[in-house]
């Protein structure tokens, strides 16, 4: 790491000695500061600025909302996608809505769950109107179907979550606790030791965090915080880390592929973020998200500049707006690209160091075996010696005990009376 940091520091130096004079960069840069100075209000959050340097997924707060209750344990996300066929109900955060539109929420007061389906369409919608009333079955239970709201499926999902007001005025929601995740993490971990064994149970907790990842209003970067985007990266990581530690490979495919398209759809995850998730998931990045993975290679125009910020004053006030300097974003520019490839590098020392981990755990599973497998040749050995020592002495004691034998009597049968003499006198010896 500390090599990575000089080389990170020595292009930073070279791209700042390469890009012309630095006296005359930094007096035009105070003179744009002197004349247009932003003050505390006019600065933008990080998150605003994160939210517009790439593209984001389709937003999904104005999808109309069905509610299906009455639902048993045994149902899943794909219960119900296959019960609403053939109309195709968004899941798994695929093309080309990147959300999931089925959630499974345990009612507290019935003990059963209820269902959320969300369609992004008025097509879809009205499809779904004609299932509203009347008797329907899954899986033997009675299903209630209505419609719903936005408003109450976020109720259902973030119970806890609070108005809290920050210090620039904003308002700023707190939808999962530190307490909940906590809870959730736990019982992603618990679930396997309680007897369950059908995999459509097990994924619960999981399909769970693919619900919230899918919620949360990201679109609205000014109502959430970093600290709170950060529990809810964790949350997901250590899912992640959870259902690899559990399940075989053979069952976890499918719903750990779903929990990396989830994490990667968030558009406020920062790019090394989503690069972690990548590495502890062991995949690559989907081809179809990583528009929504990596940053562009030239950055794009973000609301960070004084052109963004002037643009929100009266028409009055444009005559102070101030053409952006070449230099600067081309210094920028080069600034970025330097960014883009330390990241890279941080990524290979990563994939470098947990690589030395593992030959470091296959080395030390062969010396193990090696130690085993040492052992039982020199028992083996110890062995051979007994059995030569055992050897040699019966020959020595036949030897000096030999029997007289009647020639009248035929060979075979002075063999045999010489093998019942040879038998009785190892059993005497009491050899082991």
């Amino acid at each position: 790491m500390e090599r990575l940091d000089k080389t990170y520091q020595t292009i930073l130096d070279n791209i700042t000695n390469n890009s012309g004079d630095t006296n005359e960069r930094q007096t035009t840069a105070t003179h744009l500061a002197v004349k247009n100075p932003l003050s505390e209000e006019e600065r933008v959050p990080a998150l605003v600025q994160l939210y517009h340097s790439r593209q984001n997924v389709p937003c999904n707060s104005n999808y109309t909302v069905f509610k299906v209750t009455n639902l048993s344990l045994e149902t899943d996300n794909l219960d119900l996608i296959n019960y609403f066929l053939p109309i195709k109900i968004p899941n798994s955060h695929s093309s080309p809505y990147f959300t999931e539109c089925v959630h499974l929420v345990i009612n507290n007061v019935t003990g059963m769950y209820d269902g959320f389906i969300e369609v992004p369409t008025k097509a879809m919608a009205n499809e779904l109107y004609s299932y509203v009333g009347g008797k329907r079955y899954l899986h033997g239970d009675l299903l209630n179907i209505q419609q719903s709201s936005q408003e109450e499926l976020l109720r259902a999902l973030f119970p806890r979550y609070k108005l809290s007001v920050v210090e620039d005025g904003h308002n700023t929601i707190e939808f999962l606790t530190r307490f909940e995740i906590n809870a959730l993490l736990n019982k992603c971990r618990e679930i396997r030791s309680r007897g369950y064994r059908k995999m459509k149970v097990l994924s619960r907790p999981y399909q769970t965090i693919i619900s919230i990842l899918s919620k949360v209003p990201w679109h609205s970067p000014e109502v959430l915080t970093t600290i709170q985007r950060d529990h809810i990266f964790e949350l997901s990581k250590l899912a992640i880390e959870a259902i690899r530690s559990t399940y075989k490979a053979k069952d976890y495919s499918n719903i750990l592929g779903r929990l990396v398209r989830a994490t990667l759809a968030v558009p406020l995850f920062t790019e090394k973020q989503k690069t972690m998730i990548l590495a502890t998931a062991h995949m690559k990045c989907p081809q179809d998200m990583a528009s929504f993975v990596y940053l562009p290679l030239e950055p794009a125009v973000i609301p960070n500049t004084c052109e963004f910020v002037r643009s929100r004053q009266s028409s009055s006030s444009t005559l102070n707006q101030v053409e952006p300097n070449t230099d600067t974003a081309r210094l920028e520019q080069k600034v970025y690209i330097a960014t883009k490839a330390y990241q890279e590098l941080y990524l290979e020392h990563q994939k470098t160091v947990q690589q030395l981990q593992e030959l470091n755990d296959m080395y030390r599973r062969l010396t193990r075996s090696y130690d085993v497998l040492e052992k039982y040749c020199n028992q083996l050995q110890a062995d051979k010696i007994v059995g030569e020592q055992v050897n040699e002495s019966f020959s020595q004691r036949a030897k000096s005990k030999r029997t007289f034998v009647d020639p009248t009597v035929p060979s075979d049968n002075a063999d045999k009376a010489q093998s019942e003499l040879t038998l009785k006198w190892i059993k005497s010896q009491n050899f082991k």
